[in-house]
């Protein structure tokens, strides 16, 4: 069965296989089916099922392949989807994401990028990158919000890499469908700029909230290995286009 319909080929490079051509793909209710199959498979290689929420598989994935509440896109190889990855724009649940951070100037303007998920066979290859940037892109385009939000288990190291290169940053840490996680935001269209001479690290080992220096605009922009251990990177953002606190 196909599934999706094709939004742009692109010629990229794949880790021992060379420059190869693979289809960015745009998905709809019809593929729910296929897509469901693809995440259960891929969640089963998941050493730690804590780093992924799961629960909501038939709630909000077919959800969000509906037009006007969000979008998941794909990337397939020979026919063969090898990654996916969804982004959030109901209007209902944008407010809800900005209470939940203590956002309210920006009213309705957040929007949710998750269920990234690629083949195992697949991954360090850039793929969750590439399909956020096109998420983001045509979200923008759709709804002209600018705010991206996206949920991280905190030892979810590889992950948290990933959207620290795409130019999120950990603005705070709650919890969320009952699990612990650093909330990551992005402005779109602005770059937020660190001061690095401010900066402070932070274990993730042996994890407390009240321990993480998430105050006087300082925010997590990346880790670093030390030894047996990672360290978050924090400092203040001399400027940051995404947030506007409510200050009432």
């Amino acid at each position: 069965m196909e599934i999706g319909i094709i939004y742009k080929k692109e010629k990229i490079a794949i880790k021992n296989k060379g420059m190869v051509w693979v289809d960015i793909i745009k998905l709809s209710s019809k593929d729910f089916p296929h897509l469901k199959k693809f995440v259960l498979k891929n969640y089963m290689q998941i050493k730690d099922k804590n780093h992924f929420i799961i629960d909501d598989i038939d709630t909000e994935l077919p959800f969000l392949l509906k037009e006007n509440e969000g979008l998941v896109f794909g990337i397939k190889i020979n026919g063969e989807l090898v990654a996916i990855q969804a982004i959030n724009f109901n209007k209902n649940d944008r407010l809800n994401f900005c209470k939940l951070i203590d956002n309210y100037n920006r009213r309705d303007s957040i929007m949710e990028i998750g269920w990234a998920m690629v083949d195992k066979y697949y991954q360090g290859n850039g793929f969750s990158i590439k399909l956020m940037r096109y998420l983001e892109k045509e979200a923008f385009q759709k709804t002209q919000n600018e705010i991206c939000l996206a949920t991280v288990h905190p030892h979810n190291i590889n992950s948290l890499f990933v959207f620290f290169k795409a130019g999120y940053v950990g603005y705070k840490i709650l919890q969320y469908y009952g699990k612990e996680r650093i909330f990551l935001l992005k402005n779109v269209n602005h770059e937020i700029y660190i001061d690095y001479h401010t900066t402070v690290s932070a274990s993730n080992n042996n994890f407390h909230l009240p321990t993480l220096p998430f105050f006087q605009d300082y925010v997590c922009f990346n880790i670093q290995k030390e030894r047996h251990e990672y360290k978050f990177l924090f400092a203040k953002a001399i400027n940051n286009p995404t947030l506007e606190h409510n200050t009432n």
